[in-house]
């Protein structure tokens, strides 16, 4: 594990650093000196002291004067004082963002009255402190640019300067304007001319791209590699670029296409490496293909893949990454597709393709909000409080509510079934850690009661099994447990979790026995931790008869935190390197070993929206940041036996774009660059300009973005191309599921208190399951599943010692079915309810029909006795 001490030190003095810089400055009407001071805080704040002298040789009318200066973070006012004389002076300090800065502006106000003194004698000085919280620029560059204006004077930080373009014909022309100090790069779309406010005295270079209309070559005085170098002063404020006009040669482009199934097409690009408006889209079949009219020039090309639905087939394009086009010559490029198998996904009760979900309240009021999409899975948290029920059995009725909720939502998509996966905490470590876990495993029998909730809620689960549902629910067990107790262990403060005493033989046997299971079949586990997480396993193996696939969660901060996405932070680390930390931790705890080894993993990141309010200081992740995520996901699934994934409580919201009216969707809490990575935001492309202002405005304040807004954060991940699906990708890397969204964050459909996006992941999806790709793997991801259900029956009739049993309809109203092998006169049927009060007795049963019409609504235990065979099997059901 890397090195994640945290230090301690103790500071006697404040103060830990000073550096003084004295500047004379004078014009037309002020003659003045500025002392300014940098001081370096013991908790790591930096204070600048600014002291203001006139050094003219008559007094000065500072009423409204200001004081404008730079900062790296948005900076605050500590205090401001006057040489004494000056009469209640007001200092307010307005600031706006600039690129990776921003303008500081304090302005001194005063009264009007004419007892007023408001005049800076000669000599006479006033000073102010203002912390800068941290500062990435050096002391002299800031320091430099602190000037004192008086009234009405113009501030010479920054000027206007017109940028004029000539001999484009009025074509729209892109002209980039690099300050070479801070390396801030932006562009501005020209016709004729535009006003650009530049920074004063510092040098930029300017420079505009090639283009071509038709065959018309437009040539650009100043490209990138020979730009025009500008100094911009209140003198020196005006910029022309020329351009000049050239016939420009074309070709044909011969396609030479291999490999592609007869009488299919797929789609050729090539974007021309030098000039604007140039590129050409082409569609292509097997065989010989020519594209007329090519400029000369050099492209990249790109070739779509092909996807054989009916006989799992991708094709692959394999080529030469560019081609250049030359005049009168053969111009040719070779294309051959190769073909490869695509795998189904084995995860039971899943599609055995890449499928989605959305979090859901399990309201019959909400049911038309998931309407507007095709689902495959909805999830909930378990019981009343969400978080395990601690120290008592809850009820039942939100996994029975979540249920029907899938049963009702089925009707309206064409028979795609709809799994319902509960969020189920055997132990609560979500905001407590270790130490609020241990109480779930340890005090007041909670460990016992735990052991029951489960037992109840996979007999609720099984009650809705029939032919279409053999599966009829999943759970995702006990979130943020591993990665806390991982977390907790590498500051050193995990409580000894790992190696204290869990009476875990103790408890489940009592629950088995309290639940009128037997205990017969419950092996003997080792009373710690390792125990704990085998005797889940194995409880939702039995109980569940097999039937209810699980996982449990990770999460992407367990080895520490999360800033290990970002190369600015301290703890900067590859995503192999931490995934290893991580699935070696795991493969510790045996969490993935053994004969009940859980289904599948599921990977959150953090559920809110990337750049809404609750996640923007640590989780503003750009396309590059959600690739890292993707490595370490896919190299711990590899490292714990190659686990498949399912990617839970990822935030569905969008980068809304200029173009798009929003009416609902609240951009400045829901905007996410998440949905756009996965799905594909053609609209946006690699222009990061076509997103809202509002959106890329919002501004970043900690230095591990390296950014001071979101439209500079994107534009660090050096032209992604938002218009490319990742899900192809997720599902090589054995992604078997996405469920989007979380309580307060944008899903697939509205639920109250999360995201309303105006139906733009809703339609993504819809538009998915319309025209679906080959969305399963390529590889051949192997997983060894454990070996208890081997010999297990795990369609719709079970099979208990030869003792088959199955009960209909649940929920049930007047009448209940029972299907058995064993419907003879030596059969006995008790129900009673959950806490084992019997209240009806079948005996000699004549007939499979059995009126519980008495009963009122609620949960039941039906046990049906063989008394002949000396067996016994309970079931749960409901009651309308």
């Amino acid at each position: 594990m890397r090195n994640k001490l945290l230090l301690a030190c103790l500071f006697f003095s404040y103060v830990l650093f000073l550096q003084t810089f004295v500047r004379n400055y004078s014009n037309a009407s002020t003659t003045y000196q500025l002392k300014i001071e940098f001081q370096e805080q013991s908790w790591g704040d930096v204070y600048l002291d600014v002291e203001v002298t006139n050094k003219g040789t008559s007094n000065l009318n500072i009423r409204n004067s200001k004081v404008i200066f730079l900062s790296d973070m948005k900076a605050s006012l500590v205090n401001f004082f006057t040489n004494g004389k000056i009469s209640y002076p007001t200092a307010t300090l307005n600031q706006i963002p600039d690129g990776n800065q921003h303008i500081n502006t304090l302005t001194i106000g005063l009264p009007n009255e004419s007892w007023v003194d408001n005049t800076l004698g000669v000599n006479e000085n006033f000073k102010f402190r203002i912390d800068l919280k941290t500062v990435t620029t050096s002391y002299v560059d800031i320091a430099n640019t602190v000037q004192f204006f008086l009234e009405n004077e113009e501030p010479s930080l920054f000027t206007d300067v017109i940028t004029s373009i000539s001999g484009n014909e009025i074509n729209e022309v892109i002209v980039s304007f690099k300050n070479t100090v801070t390396n801030k790069i932006s562009t501005e779309i020209i016709t004729t001319s535009s006003t650009n406010s530049l920074k004063v005295d510092q040098k930029y270079n300017i420079w505009s791209k090639n283009f071509a209309k038709g065959t018309t070559k437009y040539v650009s005085q100043y490209t990138k590699e020979s730009p025009l170098n500008f100094i911009p002063s209140k003198n020196n404020n005006t910029v022309v670029i020329p351009f000049t006009k050239e016939a420009i040669a074309s070709s044909s482009l011969k396609v030479i296409v291999n490999g592609l199934p007869s009488g299919i097409s797929t789609e050729l690009s090539l974007k021309n490496n030098e000039l604007e408006g140039v590129d050409k889209t082409q569609q292509i079949v097997n065989g010989n293909v020519n594209i007329p009219d090519v400029l000369v020039g050099s492209y990249t090309v790109n070739v779509a893949t092909y996807s054989d639905t009916v006989n799992n087939l991708i094709y692959t394009p394999k080529h030469t990454a560019s081609v250049a086009i030359v005049s009168g010559e053969n111009n040719v490029i070779s294309i051959n597709y190769e073909s490869t198998s695509v795998h189904e996904f084995t995860v039971k009760g899943f599609p055995k393709y890449l499928s989605h979900g959305t979090i859901t309240n399990a309201s019959e009021a909400f049911d038309d909000n998931f309407k507007n999409s095709p689902l495959s899975v909805i999830f909930k948290y378990s019981g009343l409080d969400g978080a395990g029920d601690r120290g008592k059995i809850p009820d039942m009725t939100p996994t029975k509510n979540t249920i029907e909720q899938a049963r009702r939502l089925e009707a309206s998509q064409g028979g795609r079934v709809i799994l319902p996966v509960m969020v189920h905490y055997t132990a609560n470590a979500s905001g407590g850690g270790s130490l609020e876990a241990i109480k779930d495993m340890e005090e007041n029998q909670n460990l016992y009661y735990h052991y029951r909730n489960l037992i109840q809620e996979i007999k609720v689960i099984l009650t809705y099994e029939d032919d279409k549902h053999p599966n009829p629910g999943a759970f995702i067990i006990s979130p943020d447990l591993i990665g806390a107790i991982q977390q907790d262990v590498a500051f050193g403060n995990d409580h000894d979790i790992r190696t204290m005493l869990i009476k875990v033989n103790e408890e489940i046997n009592k629950a088995f026995t309290d639940e009128g299971l037997s205990t017969q079949s419950i092996p003997v586990f080792t009373n710690n931790l390792k125990g704990y997480f085998q005797s889940i396993n194995f409880l939702i193996y039995h109980v569940g008869e097999c039937k209810i696939p699980f996982g449990y969660q990770q999460n992407v901060w367990a080895g520490g935190s999360a800033r290990w996405v970002y190369e600015g932070a301290g703890e900067f680390n590859s995503p192999v390197d931490e995934a290893i930390e991580i699935a070696t931790f795991m493969n510790e705890l045996e969490l993935y070993k053994g004969e009940w080894k859980p289904d599948f993993i599921a990977f959150d990141r953090y559920e809110r929206d990337c750049f809404g309010p609750a996640a923007i200081q640590n989780y503003a992740w750009t396309a590059k940041h959600w690739d890292k995520y993707l490595v370490f996901c896919k190299e711990i699934s590899e490292r714990i036996g190659n686990v498949p994934i399912m990617l839970w409580q990822i935030p569905g919201g969008h980068m809304a774009t200029k173009s798009e009216v929003t009416i609902n969707y609240n951009v400045a809490q829901h905007s996410s660059a998440a949905a756009p990575y996965f799905l594909g935001d053609d609209r946006i492309g690699t222009n990061i300009n076509t997103i809202k202002d509002e959106l890329r405005n919002i501004p970043l304040t900690l230095t591990h973005y390296q950014a001071s807004s979101i439209g500079e954060h994107l534009m660090n991940d050096n032209g992604y191309d938002w218009s490319t699906s990742n899900l192809q990708r997720l599902a090589n890397m054995n992604v078997f599921s996405i469920l989007w969204g979380g309580g307060s964050t944008t899903g697939v459909g509205s639920i109250g208190t999360n995201g309303d996006d105006d139906k733009w992941l809703a339609n993504k999806i819809k538009t998915y399951y319309e025209n679906p790709p080959v969305f399963k793997t390529t590889s051949i991801p192997v997983y060894s599943k454990g070996s208890f259900c081997s010999n297990i029956n795990t369609g719709s009739e079970v099979k208990t010692n030869e003792f088959k049993v199955t009960l209909f309809p649940s929920p049930a109203e007047d009448y209940l079915q029972i299907k058995s092998n064993e419907l003879d006169d030596e059969i006995e049927i008790v129900i009673s309810d959950v806490f084992g009060t019997e209240l009806n007795r079948f005996k000699k049963i004549e007939s499979s029909i059995l009126d519980v019409s008495n009963l009122s609504k609620g949960i039941y235990l039906v046990k049906i006795y063989s008394t002949r065979k000396e067996k016994s099997v309970t079931k749960m059901i409901y009651k309308k």
